[in-house]
């Protein structure tokens, strides 16, 4: 973590690198940045222009002429939206959505069932099965720690809705807060087509995973269906857990993706980073 009080010169050190890496716009998760004082802190070790910080994620600017506007927090500070632009409208203003779910079965399931009832994805839900237009001011960028992998949602079983499927689907997301018993188990989920009695929570991350497929496309693993480039490690373990997702009208404009693991000292994550080029004739 940036944040850690006991290990500040570490903190320092990290930070150091970040800056160097001519970075417009950093998102970090797992920040414990609870108080406003370590916030006041990182922000000096940054040499942020602008921030948005909470307990468990940090969405900041590192560019003068990039600004970020905050438009959402979730009540567990686990979720941060925010609105990007530029002073002289060099570049078309877009959305970022910074995610840190928890790392625990039951903790997710229950995360992403919430994230679902929001505003921001309830049309988006209704457009899978509906083809409801979605607004002009939908979400571009969804990205963070998403605390599972991908390994558990082949992409062919979700994007091949059967009959039963698109049932499960139109059905599923009015009620996905229910409460009942949870799946507590990393082997990867029975999809409708097969499993009867899915449980409302765990078809939560089901939805979740299906909603991303239709609308966005993964940018930092080479738009690859199923991510497999591990972005964390523990000792000699190895798994995907972080992802950049970007609408399908902003991803035809990222470049140059790269998952780089850093120094291990500083974190266990991978830095996943890729740069967004405007070409129209006025962007």
């Amino acid at each position: 973590s940036l944040s850690k009080p006991s290990k500040i010169p570490t903190s320092q050190s990290f930070s150091r690198f970040l800056t160097s890496q001519h970075l417009d716009i950093l998102c970090l998760q797992e920040t414990h940045a609870k108080s406003e004082l370590i916030q006041q802190r990182l922000d000096m070790q940054l040499k942020t222009h602008q921030s948005i910080w909470t307990s468990h994620c940090g969405i900041v600017s590192l560019n003068p002429q990039v600004n970020i506007e905050s438009l959402y927090v979730s009540i567990d500070d686990r979720v941060i939206l925010c609105r990007v632009s530029q002073p002289n409208n060099t570049f078309p203003s877009f959305t970022i959505m910074n995610i840190y779910a928890p790392a625990t079965h039951a903790q997710r399931y229950a995360f992403y069932a919430n994230l679902l009832q929001t505003s921001y994805f309830q049309t988006m839900l209704s457009n899978m099965t509906t083809d409801t237009p979605l607004p002009s001011l939908h979400l571009d960028i969804i990205l963070g720690d998403f605390n599972y992998d991908f390994k558990h949602f082949p992409s062919h079983l979700i994007t091949d809705f059967s009959a039963p499927a698109l049932e499960f689907l139109s059905s599923s997301y009015t009620n996905i807060l229910s409460p009942v018993p949870l799946l507590d188990d990393d082997e990867p989920f029975q999809m409708p087509q097969t499993d009867p009695h899915p449980t409302p929570l765990n078809r939560s991350q089901w939805i979740w995973h299906a909603l991303l497929l239709h609308h966005f496309k993964e940018c930092s693993h080479q738009l690859q269906a199923d991510p497999s480039i591990p972005t964390f490690r523990r000792e000699s373990t190895f798994s995907t857990i972080d992802y950049i997702f970007a609408s399908q009208e902003l991803f035809s404009f990222a470049t140059q993706t790269e998952i780089q693991f850093i120094s291990g000292a500083w974190t266990d994550h991978a830095l996943l980073r890729f740069k967004l080029r405007f070409t129209s004739d006025t962007h």
